[in-house]
């Protein structure tokens, strides 16, 4: 099933993407790097609500330095 999946990098970068990578048209959806859990979650909504797939919170909202 396709979604559009939050996850956070040990950098500290958070990564949008929509799984599985070809379930999405590649030129106007493309993999984004947030620094910021609040940017992330702004562009994941917006994903998940324009292509209308599920939104998957992998970081489970450790947005503000935790690990």
């Amino acid at each position: 099933m396709a979604s559009v999946h939050l996850t956070k990098d040990r950098g500290g970068l958070f990564r949008v993407r929509v799984m599985p990578p070809d379930a999405a048209p590649p030129c106007p959806v493309v993999a984004e790097t947030h620094v910021g859990y609040l940017s992330a979650c702004t562009a994941l909504a917006t994903a998940g609500k324009v292509l209308g797939l599920a939104v998957v919170d992998e970081t489970k909202g450790r947005g503000h330095g935790e690990a």
